[in-house]
């Protein structure tokens, strides 16, 4: 039996609060990050001193989508609201998928790019809060 991503096999998207009917076409997710705390002084030689911080950055992910009138009015009425619980799920083999869920609010919209000849499409950027944990799961 095959394994992997096969054809016509892709991620979706849902979010906890926010209503949606989008057809999300791309995903791009910035990753966990520390930030780099200088830990030099008057007795360091030789380079600066790093230390890392404890506390983890989840950055941005932000979602490419086949714009849609129908979804214009909650996208932008979601932009800057409450936290809310985001999980993206995707397949690892035919027998399994992969989740992704977050905590995390709509931090931009873009306007709507049109193009002859080609889809509708626009960005939303969601701000990640707190601990990202991913999945593996049986189907």
């Amino acid at each position: 039996m095959p394994t992997g991503i096969q054809e016509g096999q892709g991620f979706s998207t849902v979010f906890g609060t926010t209503s949606l009917t989008i057809n999300y076409l791309d995903v791009s997710i910035d990753g966990v990050s520390v930030t780099d705390i200088n830990t030099s002084d008057q007795s360091t030689t030789g380079g600066e001193t790093y230390i890392a911080s404890t506390l983890k950055e989840g950055g941005n992910i932000t979602y490419t989508v086949n714009a849609n009138l129908t979804d214009q009015v909650a996208l932008y009425a979601a932009i800057g609201g409450d936290p809310e619980t985001i999980t993206i799920t995707w397949p690892t083999t035919l027998a399994t998928a992969g989740t992704l869920p977050y905590s995390g609010y709509i931090s931009k919209v873009s306007t709507p790019t049109v193009s002859k000849g080609n889809l509708i499409t626009q960005q939303i950027t969601t701000k990640v809060t707190g601990t990202v944990t991913p999945t593996n799961e049986s189907a």
